[in-house]
């Protein structure tokens, strides 16, 4: 259950990844289904590809939608 104190916190997530677009998919769907939402994500990408970014790129519209700043 969320509390009126719980819909004022600040948080921002940290997400390091490596050549894992599918892993970063589950991370960041997980993302939206917690009840405190962060005000942004940040994605650490050493990736030698660009499945990372796809990834990113497809989902950026998503998290717009709810106010939530995706960095790559």
């Amino acid at each position: 259950m969320t509390s009126c104190v719980d819909r004022h916190l600040k948080v921002s997530v940290v997400i390091s990844t490596y050549n894992r677009g599918e892993d970063l998919r589950n991370a960041l769907e997980s993302i939206l289904r917690q009840s405190v939402l962060p005000l942004e994500v940040v994605i650490v990408d050493d990736s030698t590809n660009d499945e990372v970014r796809k990834t990113v790129d497809s989902m950026r519209d998503t998290f717009s939608k709810k106010a939530i700043s995706l960095v790559l």
